[in-house]
C-alpha cells in the first residue's frame, strides 16, 4: 500500500512546508486534501492504483469526513462513500466542527461506565 500511496503525488495539505497526503497505520488510511475536487481525484487515483496491484478498497468500511461543513460525496467503484460527522482514528475521536466538548463528554461518559462496572464488581 505504501507503494501505491507514494505514486499519488501533487495532493495533500501543507504541513511545515511539506505536502502530506495521507496518514496510515496498518490498514487504516486517512487521505488528506484541502480542495474537495482534488480529494475525489486523489481517491480515484488511489482506487485505480490499488486495483493495478491486486488490492481493493472496501467502500462499505470507508468513511468520508470534512471540516468545511459541506462534505463531498466521494465515489469509488460506482458506490458512494458514507459521510460521517465524527470518526475514531488511532484512539482519538475527530469531529467535523473541531469542538473539544464532544471529546470531553465522550471521555466522561466512558469513565462513568467503567466506574459503574467497577462498583458492581466490588459489590459481588
Amino acid at each position: 500500500m505504501e507503494y501505491v500511496l507514494r505514486q499519488s503525488t501533487g495532493y495533500g495539505i501543507n504541513v511545515n512546508s511539506r505536502q502530506l497526503a495521507d496518514l496510515d497505520i496498518a490498514d487504516d488510511i486517512v487521505l488528506l486534501e484541502d480542495a474537495k475536487d482534488q480529494l475525489q481525484l486523489l481517491f480515484g487515483e488511489i482506487s485505480e492504483k490499488v486495483r493495478e496491484v491486486g488490492l481493493l478498497i472496501n467502500v462499505d468500511k470507508s468513511k468520508g469526513w470534512s471540516t468545511s461543513g459541506s462534505p463531498q460525496a466521494l465515489q469509488c467503484s460506482d458506490k458512494t462513500v458514507e459521510q460521517v460527522q465524527e470518526f475514531k482514528y488511532l484512539g482519538s475521536w475527530m469531529e467535523n466542527t473541531g469542538d473539544v466538548k464532544f471529546k470531553i463528554n465522550r471521555g466522561i461518559g466512558q469513565a462513568s461506565v467503567r466506574l459503574q462496572q467497577t462498583n458492581t464488581n466490588l459489590e459481588k
